[in-house]
């Protein structure tokens, strides 16, 4: 372990990386755009400050209390770090789908624990962070300063087909049905909490119970249907450390069924299910 810890750190010798580092760096920042790799692993983009052009780098997005953030690792003296104050927090983060954020800067005496979160998160960062991991929170507040934390924030795209080609993603939905439910103190807590989980996937109520005009069989309880922009949205959330904290909360005085569903386009059309074959009928020569 700490043969590799001495590689990192010559890797980023005088807190830059050297040639070797970012070759390595543009192989990373493109397997997390692909989802291959560790599952906190992504690429970010950001426009360069002095070129105008898109600049890509991995980056291992941390959770913690049910929001996302990004830390740098080498401190202050980065050129990403730089680059996303100058675009005024406004950047990409790619994992098999392309996601807008707005990246907002976490002031230092707010940072202790989230650090301490990043370094379980991504071990390649401790030979760079003078802090173990197991520190208490304290340690972590002496250094806070000299760490630049982002929280990350989803940014709606009202019009998914107004992006570039290539870059059209499709929502996902969590769908639950719930019936014989029994209010009371935990329900009240799971609905006031219940929101912060959502808000680092972008994830917002489209159906919450409510009246319903039945006009074909029985729903079978109260129906909650949640949107998520991107195609693993909804499968982020549900299985986020977040929503598991609270969802007991819920299992514990109802009934029901929660699945989760990808979305379409919003070109989809309904003949679109079709396999090639099933509209061929009729194309036979004579």
């Amino acid at each position: 372990m700490e043969g590799a810890h001495r590689l990192d750190r010559w890797l980023y010798r005088g807190g830059r990386p050297n040639r070797l580092a970012r070759l390595l760096n543009g192989v990373s920042a493109r397997l997390g755009a692909a989802g291959i790799g560790p599952e906190r692993l992504a690429m970010l983009q950001v426009t360069g400050r002095r070129t105008g052009r898109l600049v890509s780098f991995p980056v291992v997005v941390a959770d913690y209390h049910g929001e996302r953030y990004l830390v740098s690792m080498l401190g202050e003296n980065t050129n990403w770090v730089r680059n996303v104050r100058a675009a005024d927090g406004r950047a990409v983060l790619r994992r098999r789908h392309r996601e807008a954020v707005q990246l907002e800067e976490v002031p230092p005496a707010a940072r202790a624990g989230i650090l301490r979160r990043y370094l379980q998160c991504a071990p390649g960062a401790r030979p760079h962070v003078p802090v173990d991991p197991r520190a208490p929170e304290e340690a972590f507040g002496a250094i806070a300063g000299d760490y630049p934390v982002f929280r990350v924030r989803y940014v709606d795209v009202p019009n998914p087909d107004s992006r570039p080609s290539g870059e059209r993603t499709s929502p996902s939905y969590a769908v639950g049905v719930f019936h014989d439910l029994d209010f009371g103190p935990d329900i009240l807590e799971y609905l006031q909490r219940i929101d912060e989980t959502l808000a680092p996937f972008g994830g917002r109520f489209l159906i919450h119970g409510g009246p319903h005009e039945a006009v074909e069989g029985q729903l079978g309880g109260d129906l909650v249907v949640i949107a998520f922009p991107t195609p693993d949205g909804a499968s982020r959330w549900y299985h986020s450390d977040a929503y598991q904290a609270i969802a007991p909360l819920r299992r514990a005085h109802s009934a029901g069924s929660v699945t989760l569903h990808p979305g379409v386009p919003a070109a989809h059309r309904a003949t679109d299910i079709l396999s090639p074959h099933d509209g061929d009928s009729d194309s036979s020569t004579s």
